[in-house]
């Protein structure tokens, strides 16, 4: 792009000073002749967590025709590929230019996704510099039960420490977002079954799609370990809590007064307290990790995909790119263990130990490999030859 000149293709004024957000869109869709009656319908389809991220696009975007000399909402493709190519040179990750893309398209139209030139161009976005898990391995669920289980009894007097137990406990026994938790009202909360305590969630969450079922969180009553039963903990929590939240109806409320609902983000510090006081390394590891190491545990002690899915609420995309962390025999991947056996072939060294390629691209490769060579480590205790004995024991079955 050496010597590429923005102003040779585009004569428009600069733009001036915009007001971001909602006021961008709505403007943006006036000049494409959209009754003024529907702006407000069309601005309420983005949730406000989505806006935010297009208000810090649109400000990139503005600072960039101003310097430009550019239309701010009549950029050509050209125009847009030399903006987008910047940013990506600067450093930024995939995802974060594909929101971009996703704001400008609601300013510009839906030509920036379609056009050919674009693609190619996240096309080669996604080789150079690919999009990496947030989280390449998890943590063992029991690691935190156990320290609940002896340094926060059910007998607790403490707000704060009822309140934290009661979150994380939750968060582990449901394995969904801090946002779905945060939701939760004392009116959707059902105490009738004898066996379990149900939640419903109508509000409107990140899952929330047309046509998809809306969460209801199933606490079972642990009659065995009743010290870490997320049903008594809940109990708990709102018997300590009647008499402080007055006509609150939100489930969780702050520690200290005044007493007021809470957000998501104090919810995913509480339960990141309790991971750090557990030994979970919360440098690398925040609440949301509680959703993997969840469902992860729940799949190693046999626990159906689907059942997993429907739990932690899952659509079945994400059901199937999450088998990639489950890729152990006798589950749900679809791929022979001639096709697994192979791969170790590919990208391990003959004693099965060393990681042969480095390649980002086989990064999700090699870390679903890594699940069933684990699985294999545990029946097999960690003998490398009797793995490859097991494997063949396997083949030979399937064969």
């Amino acid at each position: 792009m050496a010597g590429f000149t923005p102003n040779y293709l585009n004569g428009h004024n600069p733009t001036q000073a915009h007001a971001y957000g909602r006021e961008v869109i709505r403007e943006a869709f006036l000049r494409r002749r959209v009754p003024p009656a529907a702006l407000d319908i069309i601005c309420a389809s983005l949730a406000d967590n989505s806006l935010k991220q297009y208000e810090v696009a649109f400000k990139r975007w503005s600072k960039f025709c101003n310097d430009n000399q550019i239309d701010f909402y009549e950029a050509s493709i050209p125009n847009v590929i030399y903006f987008l190519t910047k940013v990506f040179n600067e450093g930024t990750q995939y995802g974060t230019v594909n929101c971009i893309r996703s704001a400008l398209s609601l300013i510009l139209g839906s030509k920036i996704s379609s056009d050919d030139r674009v693609q190619r161009l996240f096309k080669g976005f996604y080789r150079l510099r690919p999009p990496m898990p947030k989280y390449d391995s998890t943590w063992d669920p029991s690691i935190v039960l156990d320290y609940l289980s002896i340094n926060y009894p059910n007998d607790l007097t403490s707000l704060a420490s009822v309140t934290k137990k009661t979150v994380t406990l939750l968060a582990l026994v449901t394995a969904h977002r801090m946002q779905t938790i945060s939701k939760i009202k004392i009116l959707n909360i059902d105490f009738n079954n004898p066996d379990h305590i149900s939640i419903k969630i109508p509000d409107l969450i990140k899952s929330s799609r047309l046509g998809a079922s809306q969460p209801n969180l199933i606490l079972p009553f642990f009659v065995d370990r009743p010290i870490i039963c997320p049903a008594l903990a809940l109990k708990r929590y709102l018997d300590m809590t009647q008499a402080l939240r007055g006509d609150i109806d939100t489930l969780f409320i702050s520690i200290k007064k005044p007493y007021r609902p809470v957000t998501a983000q104090t919810l995913g510090r509480w339960v990141k307290d309790i991971l750090g006081e557990s030994g979970i390394d919360t440098s690398m590891f925040t609440a949301h990790s509680a959703r993997h190491a969840a469902t992860s545990s729940a799949h190693r002690h046999g626990v159906n995909i689907n059942t997993i899915r429907s739990t932690a609420g899952w659509s079945a995309v994400l059901a199937m790119q999450c088998m990639g962390y489950f890729r152990i025999w006798g589950a749900v991947a679809k791929e022979s263990v001639a096709s697994i056996r192979y791969g170790f072939r590919a990208i391990y060294d003959p004693s099965g130990s060393t990681c042969l390629v480095k390649s980002k691209r086989m990064a999700r490769i090699r870390r679903n490999l890594q699940y069933w060579w684990d699985w294999l480590e545990d029946r097999t205790a960690g003998s490398c030859s009797s793995r490859h004995a097991v494997i063949r024991r396997i083949d030979a079955k399937k064969s």
